[in-house]
């Protein structure tokens, strides 16, 4: 049986972010996007929902954490990639400032890097030792 999206999170998502050095002061999980934002100075509708995970990381040692990513998450039996557009469309006003979005369903993660406007191929959540 399949788990469902929160069973991901929980089972899969939270220990493979935390193999691969992400601590809880790094992670904001369930971030509400605002309904409407202020995007160049101008007005923007959002979509409603939340982004399951903001990836943040200090620039400096002594500095705020920096948004790097959204990941959103996904149950277990779906593609990797099914939340990638949901994630792409989080990217504005607060949430704007992160250059990559990931998605995963637990066991494997697409990643889109808002430079060269690619989106990965599917590839573990942990690598294998």
């Amino acid at each position: 049986m399949s788990r469902n999206e929160a069973q991901t999170r929980f089972e899969l998502i939270d220990p493979a972010l935390k193999k691969r050095g992400w601590m809880r002061t790094d992670i904001r999980m369930e971030v509400t996007a605002a309904q409407i934002d202020i995007v160049d100075g101008k007005p923007r509708r959002c979509p409603t929902g939340r982004t399951d995970y903001r990836l943040r990381r200090p620039l400096l040692t002594t500095g705020e954490p920096t948004p790097l990513a959204i990941m959103e998450a996904k149950r277990e039996g779906l593609p990797p990639e099914h939340g990638s557009q949901q994630g792409k469309d989080y990217r504005v006003g607060e949430l704007h400032h992160g250059p990559f979005v990931f998605s995963s369903n637990g066991h494997q993660f697409v990643e889109y890097d808002e430079a060269t406007e690619l989106t990965s191929e599917a590839r573990p959540m942990v690598a294998h030792d």
